[in-house]
């Protein structure tokens, strides 16, 4: 009885039609985020590297604080779940000194945190996301994203052209590929610049307000 099914990305849309759906029903349609102001690359003070989502084991926590017991870069986190105690615990323990946890923010505040940021970090571990949303709101601002090689991120973040994918539950990895971003300010600028250009091109209200509507379009006509 479903004419068309809406899809957000082609990653799902082949699990779907794996799982018995028809294809020709699928139309992916990507998730969109309202584009606040942002800096410009050649302006961004890039402070810190950026964590954005909730303290919960499948959102690679631990990965990331392990990580982050090799390296000395800064590093913000925006969120709380089940792990916010024992995250909070492990900076503690391990003198993390570098790791600061951030309060609830307004939207015009997470944006700013975001716009600051030199690179966000996605390591989700365990499950697939099922957009990944912080990802285009970084990009909207011009930042690069470097996030776990798991599902879905793998099709909105390019390994070396809009960020750096590393392998999911890896914290040496993880940690590598953020030194090696923090290092590299030219590169992740580029990067950075790169993944605007992407959001711009798939991911802004007009670009999935038209797509919507041609699906009503051809679903009108069809009847």
């Amino acid at each position: 009885m479903v004419d068309i099914f809406l899809c957000s990305t082609n990653f799902y849309k082949d699990l779907f039609i794996q799982s018995g759906f028809p294809s020709e029903k699928i139309v992916v349609m990507p998730h969109y985020v309202r584009q606040l102001p942002y800096v410009s690359a050649k302006d961004k003070s890039g402070e810190y590297a950026l964590f954005v989502g909730r303290l919960d084991p499948e959102k690679g926590v631990e990965t990331l604080l392990e990580a982050w017991r090799l390296l000395k870069i800064p590093l913000k986190i925006r969120g709380d779940g089940q792990l916010t105690l024992q995250a909070k615990q492990f900076v503690e323990l391990h003198h993390l000194n570098h790791v600061e946890f951030v309060g609830r923010l307004s939207e015009e505040e997470l944006s700013d945190l975001i716009n600051k940021a030199r690179f966000l970090i996605v390591p989700s571990g365990g499950y697939y996301e099922t957009f990944g949303m912080v990802i285009v709101e970084a990009y909207s601002k011009g930042v690069p994203v470097v996030a776990s090689n798991l599902g879905v991120t793998s099709e909105i973040v390019s390994d070396k052209y809009t960020g750096l994918l590393f392998e999911s539950g890896n914290p040496r990895d993880l940690a590598d590929k953020a030194a090696w971003m923090w290092d590299h300010t030219t590169e992740a600028d580029t990067m950075g610049r790169n993944g605007l250009e992407f959001f711009e091109n798939y991911y802004t209200d007009k670009r999935c307000y038209h797509t919507l509507i041609k699906v009503y379009d051809e679903l009108i006509e069809s009847r």
